[in-house]
């Protein structure tokens, strides 16, 4: 049987759950570290998966509507046809992948947020490229931009938190610059109406299934998943 692997909380190396010590650098390991590695290995999965959808299916918000609590299986693969289908019909924002990168953290920087958004890689496939953007610790964002095109047609936020009020607090926050960013004209009572339309601020408990919401030109689709997440998608309609 294979060992259990989790994310060193120091290098963020891939190690064995029953080590006591990272053999990488050293750092010792708690269970609640295994806890949290083991959370965080398979987010970076999760971002993984999603990336090569996005890159060669062009698919944002029907990845939320198909995430469920069981191992997600990638759709067979589209005919040529059906690429270039996709790519023509679907609609964009007028902002490029840099341009969501920088409006995001002019947002986060006006709210006060710590931290940032940094693109870290890229991956293209049939019909678009799918952009990975690191903010901070808890969250992240992929961004879809249709090939041959300069301007994004999608952004999903991935939120993985470790039980703590403080990874709550750090999704919950980006989820609103998300929507500030992709919806700039929203008055800041109207963010809250996105959230609380997508059943976030409407009791103690999280909405099971997927909600969505309309704001614009912008259809916002939300669901959270046990053991894998937090996703809220942002696509242009």
């Amino acid at each position: 049987m294979e060992p259990t692997l989790i994310l060193c909380p120091a290098c963020h190396k891939k190690i064995s759950a029953s080590v006591e010590a990272c053999p990488q650098c050293g750092h010792p390991i708690t269970d609640h570290d295994r806890e949290v590695g083991k959370s965080k290995l398979q987010t970076k999965r999760i971002i993984f998966f999603i990336g090569i959808v996005v890159a060669s299916f062009l698919t944002i918000g029907g990845i939320v509507a198909g995430m469920e609590n069981k191992e997600t299986k990638q759709p067979s693969a589209p005919t040529a046809e059906e690429n270039q289908a996709a790519v023509n019909s679907s609609p964009a924002f007028p902002y490029t992948a840099e341009d969501i990168v920088t409006v995001f953290n002019s947002v986060a920087h006006d709210l006060n947020y710590q931290n940032r958004a940094v693109i870290e890689e890229t991956k293209t496939g049939n019909v678009a490229t799918a952009i990975n953007v690191s903010v901070g610790k808890y969250v992240n964002l992929i961004i879809a931009v249709p090939l041959g095109r300069e301007k994004a047609s999608g952004v999903m936020l991935i939120g993985s938190g470790d039980g703590t009020l403080k990874s709550s607090a750090d999704i919950v926050v980006g989820m609103i610059i998300l929507i500030a960013t992709m919806s700039p004209e929203l008055e800041a009572s109207d963010r809250g109406g996105v959230l609380r339309e997508l059943g976030l601020l409407n009791s103690k408990e999280l909405p099971t299934g997927k909600t969505s919401a309309v704001r614009g030109h912008v259809r916002y689709s939300y669901r959270y998943v046990e053991g894998k997440g937090t996703f809220l998608a942002a696509d242009a309609i």
